[in-house]
């Protein structure tokens, strides 16, 4: 298992990256409510929990050619149930969400880098590349 912060797969491979920003999404009690022409006011009925919305961001360090295998990783999510694991704030582990429905990934940036991630030298990491994920956590049935 590789160091946090990485998305898994629906093929259980792990898709790294060098930060991420973002909130974790919870679970909310999702709702549907209807009228009916002819009667007097609304009908209601709770769906059970899920629906939660996300959207982060993932910043990768890396040689140009490997960020191109990156970005099509990444790209490949779109439209699957991934689980997403981060470094927890305070340093004592790792937090994974599962059940994560990607609706949408875009490529924000892809630039020479200006600084190194790390202790690496310079000429390490020449690229830099920014993707914005989005979608619903929500329960998947088994």
């Amino acid at each position: 298992m590789p160091d946090a912060p990485y998305i898994t797969n629906a093929d259980d491979t792990d898709i790294e990256f060098d930060t991420i920003n973002g909130v974790r999404p919870g679970m909310t009690q999702r709702m549907e409510t209807w009228a009916v022409p002819g009667f007097s006011g609304r009908g209601a009925q709770t769906l059970g929990l899920g629906g939660g919305r996300f959207a982060i961001e993932c910043v990768k360090y890396e040689e140009e050619t490997e960020i191109e295998t990156w970005i099509a990783a990444m790209e490949a999510t779109q439209g699957t149930v991934v689980s997403i694991t981060q470094a927890q704030f305070d340093g004592t582990g790792v937090n994974t969400d599962d059940n994560m429905l990607i609706e949408t990934v875009e490529l924000l940036a892809k630039n020479k880098a200006r600084t190194v991630a790390g202790p690496a030298s310079p000429a390490a990491f020449d690229t830099v590349a920014v993707m914005r994920v989005s979608g619903t956590r929500d329960k998947v049935p088994a």
